[in-house]
């Protein structure tokens, strides 16, 4: 298992509504330190994360895959509940996002029994995103692309020191697994991914980062590669807003929004054979991987040999036994009861009809045994294939 990074072009955000490409003077707010903390996204449970300095902590699993985490020191307000959309490229992984940071400021007030700030967070597959805008004239750009996952991250905590002017800065690692599910596909290319200020648009913001490459430079009077970057405006929000302009700051080294991706990247192993050599029916593995994601054929599939069988079958379970006879031709393997039992006629292949994408799901054992039923109802067993749940 390791973790990975998507290389992200930092661009830019800010609530105008004036066509076309346009610079913005950055009003920008003082921050205090910036906090680091953890949300699990299924229980809403905050932690704070023991390490304050560096990036966040990759698990053995993980991979890297986007980060734009420079931070600027300074955040703004957008005003509007508009849509904010940033470009780049994702490169390294095919494993599931289970895992993402966002950056935000705030002056509104905190509330320990209600905290106050909520963001959506959106993230889009496009293969024209890093290289382009929606407006067409900064660069030859066709908009967000498909709306791989969206989240409404609620719960969030405020300024703990209201009326100091100086904004509360955090940077939230939100962990997506729980309760059987989370996590999303993000295919390697072009990605895009977006804020928006679902509470108090006046007093929260995301957090600025510096550029990481060469800005906006097209259009004449732009300021120079590398102290600004563009970024997109979707008036309304959620996804379905149309353009309303590409835009960029004119203040030097301000650019973007923080955002950092993790993916999972552990390949899934061949299935492994058990048997003790009592059992005479053979199971063998046609499709001998399983990976989160898969529907019908791509995932795990087996075929059954058995002399005399008029209907197979295959049982998968969670767990194994070493051999224990139960009164038919051959010794049990998995433990019962099953997770899942499949039946067919004699020689089909069986199949899982799919796995979902659930980072939870990532490094599970699957323990499978097959048998069949000849004419005279006698039950023969085969022997076991053991399954690793990895990922593409």
């Amino acid at each position: 298992m390791n973790r990975q990074v998507i290389c992200v072009a930092g661009l830019a955000i800010a609530a105008l509504s004036t066509p076309a490409f346009s610079q913005i003077q950055l009003q920008s707010q003082p921050t205090g330190p910036l906090k680091r903390m953890n949300m699990n996204l299924a229980t809403g449970v905050i932690t704070p994360v023991v390490d304050s300095g560096g990036t966040i902590q990759a698990l053995v699993n993980e991979v890297q895959t986007v980060d734009n985490s420079a931070f600027s020191g300074s955040f703004f307000t957008p005003g509007a509940t508009d849509e904010f959309a940033d470009y780049g490229f994702s490169t390294g992984s095919n494993g599931p996002v289970c895992e993402f940071t966002i950056g935000y400021a705030t002056n509104e007030p905190d509330d320990l029994l209600a905290p106050p700030v909520s963001l959506v967070i959106a993230f889009y597959s496009n293969d024209a995103a890093g290289s382009g805008n929606c407006d067409g004239l900064v660069y030859s750009g066709t908009g967000l692309g498909t709306e791989v996952a969206r989240f409404t991250v609620a719960g969030l905590p405020g300024d703990t020191t209201p009326g100091d002017g100086i904004a509360d800065a955090y940077a939230f690692n939100i962990d997506l697994r729980g309760n059987g599910a989370g996590g999303f596909l993000l295919p390697e290319g072009g990605v895009a991914w977006s804020y928006e200020v679902a509470s108090d648009v006046a007093a929260t913001g995301p957090l600025l980062m510096t550029p990481a490459a060469a800005g906006c430079s097209a259009p004449a009077g732009n300021p120079a590669p590398g102290t600004s970057d563009c970024f997109d405006i979707f008036s309304p929000g959620g996804g379905g807003g149309a353009c309303v302009g590409t835009f960029g700051f004119q203040t030097p080294n301000i650019a973007s929004f923080w955002m950092q991706i993790l993916q999972e990247e552990f390949p899934a192993p061949a299935a492994t054979l058990r048997d003790n050599g009592t059992n005479t029916a053979t199971l063998t593995a046609v499709v001998d991987t399983a990976v989160v994601g898969c529907l019908g054929a791509a995932c795990p599939t087996v075929t059954i040999a058995s002399a005399g069988s008029i209907l197979d079958f295959w049982a998968l379970s969670r767990t194994s036994v070493p051999g224990v006879p139960i009164g038919v031709d051959g010794d049990l393997l998995i433990g019962l009861p099953e997770i899942l039992f499949l039946t067919g006629p004699a020689g089909a292949p069986l199949n899982v009809a799919g796995i979902p994408i659930a980072c939870d799901f990532i490094g599970i054992e699957i323990f499978t045994q097959g048998g069949a039923v000849d004419a005279t109802g006698q039950i023969s067993l085969t022997n076991a294939l053991d399954y690793v749940i990895g990922t593409p």
